[in-house]
């Protein structure tokens, strides 16, 4: 049960997460890469320091396999909805459990889009709002605490598995330069 915070200044429309991952199980319906931590306890009281527009931003495995990206906005005192529902076809495969994999999320607000990497390869592609920018203010990697609520209900997110050279850039990288980084890294 282990997790990295961080805090990272200034603003950032565009971005990248990038980092090498071996994923040992997936026993849960999520298991949370890095996410900002904008809820807190039950009530959804956001950082003083997150403009309102901005949204707090999750990067998960999935039990299917699937690989997600969403921002959340704030709705009321106990909720949080879904801005942007973003994952990919189930590529965490029972093959791929054990194994070193580069996983990436370029962020590209000029293009308005999401693309989701795996060993350089881009696998999917969504839509973003304008509107929508991902709030970087306070990061957790790995096991991301729950609100309350989410503790009562059983909810966990705990990360089974291995994370190297984590990768925060304020500027989407490019399908070339995610597949120049996988090459020279790759094990």
């Amino acid at each position: 049960g282990q997790r990295v915070l961080l805090r990272l200044p200034g603003e950032a429309k565009s971005l990248t997460l990038l980092a090498w991952v071996r994923v040992d199980a997936l026993p849960q319906p999520s298991t949370m890469l890095l996410a900002s931590d904008e809820l807190i306890g039950d009530g959804a009281e956001t950082n003083k320091e997150t403009p309102p527009d901005w949204r707090a931003l999750r990067w998960d495995l999935r039990a299917s396999g699937g690989i997600g990206f969403n921002l959340l906005s704030l709705t009321s005192a106990t909720e949080s909805s879904t801005a942007g529902t973003n994952a990919t076809p189930p590529l965490l495969t029972a093959e791929r459990l054990g194994q070193w994999l580069c996983l990436a999320v370029a962020v590209d607000a000029a293009r308005g889009e999401v693309t989701q990497f795996i060993n350089g390869v881009a696998i999917s592609r969504h839509a973003v709002a304008a509107r929508d920018w991902p709030a970087l203010a306070h990061l957790s990697l790995g096991n991301l605490s729950m609100t309350d609520t989410e503790a009562r209900a059983g909810v966990s997110y705990g990360f089974f598995g291995a994370m190297d050279e984590l990768v925060i850039a304020t500027r989407a990288f490019s399908a070339a330069e995610l597949r120049r980084y996988y090459e020279v890294g790759r094990p």
